[in-house]
């Protein structure tokens, strides 16, 4: 197989019809210029250029063959500047990756805002329950709330995403309302389950005395905060959940908020993307985006 860049260099002498100023377009050497060119001719067993002190001529086989090849500089030019304007202008296809609850909940509402701004982009998010090492192939950016170490990928923080206890208010009449963070363990608590397997059923809490933590537990666990966040509505206990996700439900009144000014628990968002020398305009732009509007979930206390 030739070189596509020692093609490259036949047409630049051809159109010259001079091997200098080939080599000044090119900006090589003369004698580079020769090295490519016999290289060419010794790849394809033919006499392709017939040299002379001035100007250069076609042999017939030189004359068919660039003939063949004068249509590749075109679109190679078309398909460099595709890949620049990836770096230069937004455009094109996203695609994005996320967690079910937090791709549904967060991540849907701003792609929406986002597209309203950048309206020659278009979206594929693809929502999973696995981490980014699963699913990171041909994704352009992996939204989790976990550290992953993969070499393969770089990655961003793109902020903290806080989270709320709730309960629903047939639960509270039922049960009682707990008055402290002390009390929490008297109740059914629905416990999120992390990939790893490990339950966060340690709350964290800010309160007069000092950061504290307490133990919970309940008949209901799950690694999907919308899960959680459906039973804590249907009143089958009480659920540490992320803003974004029970927002909806407290406007509304199917959730209420507990401890709303002691809870402390907050989680890292964090964008995964492929590593590399440069990052397109479209990833950049997403991402600076996600980190202007996270801070914007809060239950307002």
């Amino acid at each position: 197989m030739v070189s596509l860049d020692d093609v490259s260099v036949f047409i630049a002498v051809v159109e010259a019809q001079n091997f200098s100023a080939a080599a000044r377009e090119l900006k090589i050497s003369p004698s580079a210029v020769s090295k490519r060119i016999n290289r060419l001719e010794y790849q394809l067993r033919a006499k392709l250029i017939n040299r002379s002190s001035r100007r250069i001529s076609l042999s017939a086989a030189g004359s068919a063959f660039f003939e063949k090849c004068a249509g590749i500089r075109p679109i190679v030019e078309q398909a460099t500047r595709a890949v620049q304007s990836l770096h230069s202008a937004p455009g094109g296809k996203l695609r994005i990756h996320a967690s079910t609850g937090l791709g549904i909940k967060l991540i849907t509402p701003l792609v929406a805002q986002f597209m309203e701004e950048y309206a020659d982009l278009s979206v594929d998010l693809i929502t999973h329950v696995h981490g980014p090492t699963v699913i990171a192939q041909g994704a352009d950016i992996i939204l989790h709330q976990e550290e992953v170490l993969d070499k393969t990928l770089d990655h961003r923080e793109l902020g903290d995403i806080h989270y709320a206890i709730c309960a629903s208010p047939d639960y509270l009449r039922r049960v009682g309302k707990p008055e402290t963070p002390q009390d929490l363990p008297k109740h059914n608590c629905l416990v999120y389950a992390y990939e790893t397997g490990q339950l966060a059923d340690r709350w964290e809490f800010k309160g007069k005395a000092g950061p504290c933590q307490v133990t919970v537990a309940g008949n209901f666990v799950s690694n999907n905060s919308a899960a959680l966040q459906e039973a804590a509505v249907k009143g089958t206990g009480i659920a540490l959940l992320p803003v974004y996700a029970g927002l909806d439900d407290v406007k509304t009144g199917r959730l209420k908020v507990l401890f709303s000014d002691e809870v402390s628990f907050h989680r890292t968002l964090r964008a995964y993307y492929p590593r590399g020398p440069h990052q397109p305009i479209n990833v950049r732009l997403f991402l600076d985006f996600i980190t202007k509007h996270i801070k914007g979930y809060t239950f307002g206390t």
